[in-house]
């Protein structure tokens, strides 16, 4: 008897969000952008700031973020879903006299990404 599977990893799944850019760079004054998608199950797991010394992380659970319409504002970034393939990031003036790099992560499913917005000092 000759038994085959495959198991995938966790994480291991193929791209089934499809992002327009996983990279955005801002000048320091407030800037925005709407990023694409061209799968819709996905939601945001958690958005990461790091300024200088300072790195903050917010959790999201996917209940709350698996809505097509909602906002997500702190700190120096507003973070919206327009629809179901939309994301709105929008960066507030950057003062700190340090680079500023805001990390948004997705998950689709058993797929994880994430789009870098990287902000210059001023």
């Amino acid at each position: 008897m000759i038994s085959c599977s495959k198991s995938d990893k966790l994480g291991d799944w193929d791209d089934n969000i499809e992002l327009s850019t996983k990279s955005l760079e801002f000048d320091a004054s407030a800037d925005s952008a709407i990023v694409t998608t061209k799968g819709t199950g996905w939601w945001i797991t958690d958005v990461s700031v790091l300024s200088g010394d300072e790195e903050l992380t917010y959790y999201f659970d996917e209940y709350s973020t698996k809505m097509n319409n909602y906002t997500i504002q702190l700190n120096c970034f507003k973070i919206s879903r327009r629809g179901p393939d939309a994301i709105y990031i929008e960066l507030n003036d950057n003062l700190t006299g340090a680079e500023r790099i805001v990390t948004v992560g997705f998950e689709a499913g058993d797929y994880f990404d994430s789009v870098v917005v990287t902000q210059k000092a001023e």
